[in-house]
């Protein structure tokens, strides 16, 4: 691994409640960011994380675990923290030393204990925090109906930069509001395609939305919006970078 700079390091804590399926996410991180060659499975007992005997018994996390990966430049050192509430003490501890949060919401679930716990540990350290929607493709699973939770409790905080592509069993992928191109695929083979032509009503209110919290980053970019040019996706990105810096955006 290359040496990089303290401003070029960033610490970021993987959390929620046991069975969001945090560990799956840092699997999938490790693989696509080539840091490791193998696509570990907590079902198989395989997982980089979970490499006590009790973990791949009991299928869950029972220790924190780190992994640094290296990302366009920068070394992110991602940390797998247990969401067994039993286990709280590793979030308030973990609160200290981590820039960021991304807080894992299966969408089958909706907004659990182990959510509420992270959220108001990383509120009262003043992260910046990221909300993850995991497992899709559940039998079970309800997109809308956690958008709406989530739209209750933070309002207009809560900004999607992706939305799925159908749901359940159905479910093929994610639609990119930032490039408006269609991610799907699996590990390392990403399949990147067009959009429908006709884009559902929901999802351009998802954009609009995406697109005024980016602007709101920077005098200069909300100057630009409002003089009905375009943001280019460069300063899109920037102008989310911002407000979730400056815990604005979810």
């Amino acid at each position: 691994m290359n040496t990089y700079s303290p401003d070029r390091i960033r610490n970021v804590a993987i959390v929620g409640h046991v069975g969001a399926g945090k560990t799956t996410l840092v699997e999938q991180l490790l693989f696509a960011s080539k840091s490791v060659d193998r696509l570990g499975s907590v079902d198989q007992g395989n997982s980089h994380s979970d490499f006590d005997a009790q973990e791949i018994r009991r299928k869950i996390s029972l220790n924190m675990a780190v992994f640094p990966i290296e990302w366009k430049g920068h070394k992110i050192n991602i940390i797998d923290v247990p969401g067994f509430p039993d286990f709280i003490g590793d979030l308030h501890g973990v609160a200290k030393v981590v820039e960021a949060m991304i807080v894992v919401a299966p969408a089958h679930a909706g907004l659990d204990v182990g959510f509420d716990n992270a959220w108001e540990i990383a509120e009262e350290e003043g992260l910046c925090r990221l909300i993850f929607v995991n497992k899709l493709e559940r039998d079970n699973a309800d997109y809308p109906g956690l958008m709406k939770s989530l739209d209750e409790r933070f309002g207009n905080k809560v900004v999607p930069l992706q939305v799925p592509i159908g749901s359940q069993a159905a479910f093929s992928g994610v639609l990119d509001l930032v490039d408006m191109k269609v991610h799907g695929g699996s590990g390392r083979e990403e399949e990147v395609s067009e959009p429908p032509t006709e884009i559902a009503a929901d999802v351009q209110q998802a954009r609009d939305q995406m697109m005024d919290s980016a602007a709101e980053g920077d005098d200069a970019l909300m100057e630009k919006y409002l003089d009905g040019e375009k943001l280019t996706e460069d300063e899109v990105i920037h102008g989310l970078e911002v407000g979730v810096a400056a815990g604005r955006v979810f």
